[in-house]
């Protein structure tokens, strides 16, 4: 009998081993050996995913502009555009002091590329706009609410194609150039009451119809340059005025999405449909797609009670496609925790109150750093123990939560993912001990 104890506890050992010989297995060397006999391994945990579109992003403390259309056959339209403020530059004042007022010679907004998502020098033909009402940085701005309405319709900006340079220059107008230049000499010592006179500014681009398209991101390295004839004699060139950063001025992302426009064949079936489970399951930036990730198995489980959760992790692989560009893979992914109506007094799960992501989303973050992505296996892992453990003991309510890119709101990115339907399914495996 003692032979087969020990034969007993080698073969647990080994089976415990080799089915979590990675990093990511957490607390296998935790377990005393007298208690392997009573640890267990399970995969037979119900879990679904389906694809559900995202109805807000809170894009004001977002340090990247994006412009530019993206078509893809896959995931539909992503059109960007953004609105800015405009502020004095304090520490270049010295236009108030010119008397009378000099006669611009021109006037540029100037960015700077960072990245680009799509076609590579795509062409894009850029418009600017006046808004007619003040941005606020105090104030949550959903980015994909419509901006109709915003904006007063006539251009500001002469013709301007912009094709992927390093930077981005946009002339705007004479009569705009000579509205700032002339604003009295109480707006250019103070921003409050420059701000009564220039609203901001709405930029943007032309739609685009064809089956690539781009993203352009621009850092927050912004400004407006001023040339005018300066008394000394030439032409002086001043950054007299500045646009919103989006990180103490104000600058938001303005995001549309248009999933119609996929090509039938290979677009996503089910959106939105939280009851049947496709085979595969769809996530992408800038407020597009996240996965909607259900834990079916849990009031089973709460049968088992009392059981403590050595770990929980969640595998799922990544879908490969031919018509999928090859280095668009999420990677990594966030995972949250739904908390509406929630009670739970656990600080991992507590709300802030900052004006971004966690508090104006319906979820907040969890273990951001739970997610790893297994390249030569081609899956993903992440670890749900924490999760799981508080929804069997009841100090959560909800059996579901979402994934979406880490970056999303600075990057734009696709991915496409297995559910618990594929033939080669999501699973949780769960390692547990019977109390």
């Amino acid at each position: 009998m003692a032979l087969r104890h020990v034969l007993a506890i080698t073969v647990v050992t080994i089976g415990l081993s080799s089915c979590y010989n990675e990093p990511e297995f957490i607390g296998k060397d935790l377990i005393p050996t007298s208690d392997l006999l009573s640890v267990k391994i399970d995969t037979s945990f119900e879990v679904s995913a389906h694809t559900v579109e995202t109805d807000s992003i809170p894009t004001g403390l977002f340090n990247k502009a994006v412009l530019g259309c993206y078509n893809s056959e896959i995931f539909g339209k992503t059109k960007a555009d953004f609105l800015s403020s405009v502020i004095v530059n304090t520490t270049d004042t010295v236009l108030y002091k010119i008397i009378p007022r000099p006669i611009p010679q021109s006037l540029y907004l100037i960015y700077t590329l960072e990245r680009t998502w799509g076609t590579q020098n795509k062409p894009i033909n850029v418009k600017v706009y006046e808004l007619s009402d003040s941005l606020s940085y105090n104030t949550y701005y959903n980015g994909m609410e419509p901006v109709e309405g915003k904006y007063y319709p006539t251009l500001i900006s002469y013709p301007t194609t912009y094709s992927g340079d390093s930077i981005m220059k946009i002339q705007l107008t004479d009569e705009f150039a000579n509205k700032l230049i002339n604003v009295p000499d109480t707006a250019l010592k103070s921003n409050i009451e420059f701000a009564k006179i220039m609203k901001g500014l709405y930029i943007t681009s032309d739609d685009y119809t064809g089956s690539d398209g781009v993203l352009y991101f621009f850092s927050s390295a912004m400004k407006m340059e001023l040339a005018y004839d300066s008394k000394e004699g030439g032409v002086r060139h001043d950054t007299i005025f500045k646009l919103g950063s989006g990180v103490y001025t104000s600058r938001y992302n303005h995001f549309q999405h248009d999933y119609t426009t996929a090509r039938p064949d290979l677009k996503i079936n089910h959106l939105n449909d939280t009851t049947f489970q496709d085979s595969l399951f769809y996530i992408s930036g800038l407020g597009g797609y996240r996965g909607l990730i259900k834990l079916n198995g849990v009031k089973e489980w709460i049968k088992k009670m009392p059981i403590a959760i050595n770990r929980a992790e969640l595998r799922f692989d990544v879908q490969e496609h031919p018509d999928f560009p090859s280095d668009s893979l999420i990677n990594p992914l966030l995972y949250y925790y739904y908390r509406d109506n929630d009670t739970s007094s656990l600080k991992l799960y507590s709300s802030t109150s900052t004006n971004d992501l966690v508090s104006l989303y319906d979820y907040s973050i969890t273990e951001v750093q739970t997610t790893r992505y297994s390249k030569p296996k081609n899956y993903y892992s992440i670890d749900v123990t924490l999760h799981l453990q508080n929804l069997l003991k009841g100090k959560i309510k909800k059996e579901y939560f979402y994934l979406e890119p880490s970056d999303f709101k600075v990057n734009y990115k696709e991915g496409i993912f297995r559910s618990g339907s594929n033939s080669n399914r999501m699973k949780l495996i769960i390692t547990y001990t019977k109390l």
